[in-house]
Formats: C-alpha cells, structure tokens, sequence
C-alpha cells in the first residue's frame, strides 16, 4: 500500500543553482525543493508524496494567497503535484516533524504517518459511468494494481542490478484500472477499489460483454483474474484520440496458486483469446542503469497508441520470469503537463 506520508532521514542537500534562498534535498530517489537552512541531512522528516491531499490544518501555506483552498472528501487542503522551482523539478514536500501533530509523538523511520496526519491520495471525481453501483471492496484474492515507484525502491534496485534479473518493459497508459476474475461459480467485475453490479451503462461492464471475457475466465480450469487498462472516449480526457473504449491487459493472476502468468504465459493467453497486451518498449536487465535519474529519462517518449501523438506517462518494469517483481516510472515531462 502507497504511502503518502512517511517518516524518512534526508539522504542529501545541495544548494539551488538559480536561487539563493532554496535547497534541493534528496530523499531516496525522489528530489524536494525546500526554504534554504529549513533542514540538515540525515535529519528525520516527513515526506509526503506527490498526489497526496493534505489538509488546510496541516500545511495553510499551500493554498496561494486569495485563493480557496479546494475540498476532498469534506476536507479542505490542496493536492501536491510535480512543480518546476526556478528550472529544478520538486516533487513532493518535506515537513519538520516539529511543526506537525505529531512533534511528541515516538515515530520510527520509514513509518507510515497518512492516517495520523489526514493524508489521503486524491483522486478526480469519477463520471457516472466509471462509478458503478458497488457490489463488495475489491477481492483480497487478488493483488490490486498499484506497481511502486522506482524512487522508493533505491535499495532494491541495487539488488535487482546486482542478480541481473529480466525484465519486460511496457508502456504504462493513462486511463483506468480494470479487472475482472472468476471465482468458483462467481464473476466479478471492478474497478480499482470495488467490484460492481452489472448495469447496462457502466464502462467496466461494457468492456467485460466486448471482450466476451466472461466466456475467457470459465474457459480456463483455474480461478483467474485478468487486469489491464481501459483507454478511450470518457477517460482521462482521451490522450490518445480514440474512437471507442479499449482494453489492454497487463497482467494474468492464478488465483489458485497465487502467482502472476510469466511474459510469455501473459503473451500466450492474450493471444489466444484475441485481447490486447499493454505496449512492450524492451526486455533487459538493470546492469547498465546507473542511477534512478537515468531509469526515469527513459520513461519520457511518445506513446505508440491510438492516431493522436502524445506523450507517454512512463513504463512499467516486471520480472520477465517472476513477474511479481515490479515497479514503475512516471515521465516527469508528463507529470508537469499534467
């Protein structure tokens, strides 16, 4: 599970190159702009991710002098998203422990600290069609579909560069989550957080009856759970100029043994069953990846899909055989465009 507020020791602070007055903090891989003299490294902070909703309460100083601040689930606060300071990308924001609720509290590094300080990812409001009427959370039999970014997994590069483990690299699209499995005798249907009941109109069932999915899952003797993205007209505004809604699968879930299908299992399945897999970029391993910076410029390109040029969102990196391993880096050219 994400988290959105943690307790993390500042790794680096260099001085802004364009601006007297600001620092340039790293904190594991992710790069924080902050007022000069504010922090030391190796000093235990609060980092709070990007899309995070943080409360009025909490952080007054985000809402621009004039302005309202906006509202997300009865909460007032504002969303913290990728900024250029002075030609210096800052993801994210660094917090003092002493000037939050939390200065007498016993913390530990690493320790997830969104609830005790009301953080909450933010999430658009969802159209009609998307929001369906909700059956049940989401199966626990099934991983959801949320892969790690690459800047909170330093340590775990350095051991994935050192085995010299495969991955398959594929583009990562900008629409919405979707899944689909048997269970047993029962089908569900879901979104990222909720199975739901079947209406003629929602989107998620529209793409279950296209793609005959249910005759795909009670063709297989397993339980299984198929996953993908759903790009199209009605979603995140269509980047990619799309006449109608498809489906593109990156991943295949045995349920009955709990394991993901390898590349070429996915590849197989998908091909059988005439579905769409997620755009492959490469296949490679990591040996020659010389820092998280170095990962994250290979994100940025142009989509292959759909008739509209756009700029992709980033990559998803997965084992090639294990394919359980797997993180994802997000095109920071994208980010700042949207």
């Amino acid at each position: 599970m994400r988290k959105l507020a943690r307790i993390v020791k500042v790794d680096n602070i260099i001085k802004h190159p364009n601006a007297d007055t600001l620092d340039i903090l790293t904190i594991g891989g992710w790069k924080v702009v902050a007022k000069s003299g504010l922090h030391q490294e190796n000093d235990l902070v609060i980092y709070l991710e990007i899309d995070s909703f943080v409360p009025t309460s909490l952080a007054p100083f985000l809402t621009k002098e004039g302005k309202q601040p906006k509202e997300f689930e009865g909460v007032k606060g504002e969303v913290l998203k990728s900024i250029r300071l002075r030609g210096q990308i800052s993801q994210g924001m660094v917090i003092p422990i002493r000037d939050t609720p939390l200065a007498n509290t016993l913390l530990e590094l690493g320790q997830d600290v969104s609830d005790l300080l009301g953080i909450k990812k933010y999430e658009k409001p969802l159209p009609a069609s998307l929001a369906g009427n909700i059956r049940c959370h989401f199966p626990s039999v099934v991983p959801k579909t949320d892969a790690e970014r690459i800047q909170n997994l330093s340590t775990e590069l350095d051991f994935w560069k050192n085995t010299n483990l495969k991955f398959y690299v594929t583009e990562k699209l900008d629409g919405t989550s979707f899944s689909c499995m048997k269970l047993h005798e029962d089908i569900h249907v879901c979104s990222r957080n909720f199975s739901l009941y079947e209406t003629a109109e929602n989107t998620y069932w529209q793409i279950f009856r296209k793609y005959d999915l249910e005759n795909v899952l009670k063709s297989v003797p397993s339980n299984l759970a198929i996953q993908g993205e759903i790009i199209g007209p009605g979603i995140q505004e269509n980047q990619y100029g799309l006449s109608k809604q498809e489906l593109y699968v990156f991943s295949v879930y045995d349920i009955d043994n709990n394991r993901y299908y390898s590349y070429q299992e996915m590849e197989s399945f998908c091909n059988t069953y005439n579905l769409n897999r997620v755009p492959l970029v490469d296949i490679l391993t990591l040996d020659s990846v010389t820092s998280i910076d170095s990962l994250l410029a290979k994100a940025e390109g142009t989509s292959v899909v759909g008739p509209k040029e756009s700029e992709r969102e980033g990559l998803v990196w997965r084992g090639f055989e294990t394919p359980e391993t797997c993180f994802k880096t997000i095109s920071n050219k994208w980010l700042m465009k949207n």
